[in-house]
């Protein structure tokens, strides 16, 4: 037989000395649970350098609404009053472009900012402002979407909230009315400039943020879209019949 471990025998006077060295471990453990910001502290260095950029440094207003990193590495700056682009030196602003023999005045773009895989930047217009469009950093040229109503085939409202770029390239977002009326999820295909209109809300009256869109997700696998509604349900994009159903998960 293998020989047998030796017995501890554990006396008061062994337990007592034991519990003494336990004990400053246990409060040294609950002090770091209780602040771990000066830990925290203690790796990063005395001074953080950040650089402020303003009106004096090219932007056209003070309030910067949404940023991106193009592939080429340049910032782009959503305001109330342009588009700016930044390449870390100066700032170049556009506030309004030529279509169609008509000016477009480029205004309250709170409504988000979404860089397509194609390279094209997508900017909403958010409340008050100017619908939805597309620019091609290449040629500088912009693409607006005509807003109509009772055009099915065209977003209803300017106020218009960027949501996501899915597998097909089609861009999402959310038309949104000044008054108490029902806001539509929109669908537009870039190639035909048609917009499909959805009756599911989802993040009504939030801005996006630095992940654009925390309702909608895709999946890689089979391309299917879900969406969280406002309202809580989990809902699956049915491409075959272009509509939103209750989604249900098969393994």
């Amino acid at each position: 037989m293998p020989p047998q471990p030796a017995k501890t025998t554990y006396t008061p006077e062994s337990m007592r000395k034991t519990s003494i060295l336990i004990k400053p471990v246990l409060v040294l453990l609950l002090w770091i649970g209780l602040h771990p910001s000066l830990l925290l502290a203690q790796s990063l260095p005395d001074k953080v350098a950040f650089e402020k950029y303003g009106v004096a440094e090219g932007l056209p207003e003070e309030a910067a609404i949404h940023l991106i990193q193009d592939k080429q590495g340049f910032i782009w700056v959503t305001t109330q009053n342009g588009l700016v682009k930044f390449d870390g030196y100066k700032m170049q602003v556009f506030k309004n472009w030529q279509e169609n023999d008509s000016t477009f005045k480029i205004r309250n773009l709170n409504g988000g900012l979404l860089l397509s895989r194609n390279g094209h930047l997508w900017v909403g217009g958010g409340r008050g402002g100017t619908g939805l469009f597309s620019f091609d950093p290449k040629t500088e040229k912009f693409t607006s979407y005509s807003i109509d109503f009772k055009d099915p085939t065209k977003a209803p409202y300017p106020n218009c909230f960027l949501l996501y770029e899915d597998l097909s390239n089609h861009i999402w977002f959310n038309s949104m009315p000044n008054d108490d009326e029902d806001p539509f999820l929109c669908r537009l295909n870039p190639e035909t400039g048609i917009v499909t209109r959805y009756p599911q809300t989802v993040n009504r009256g939030k801005n996006n943020d630095i992940v654009l869109n925390f309702n909608m997700a895709e999946s890689p696998q089979d391309s299917s879209l879900w969406i969280r509604e406002d309202k809580g349900n989990l809902l699956r994009f049915d491409r075959k019949k272009d509509s939103f159903e209750l989604g249900s998960y098969k393994r």
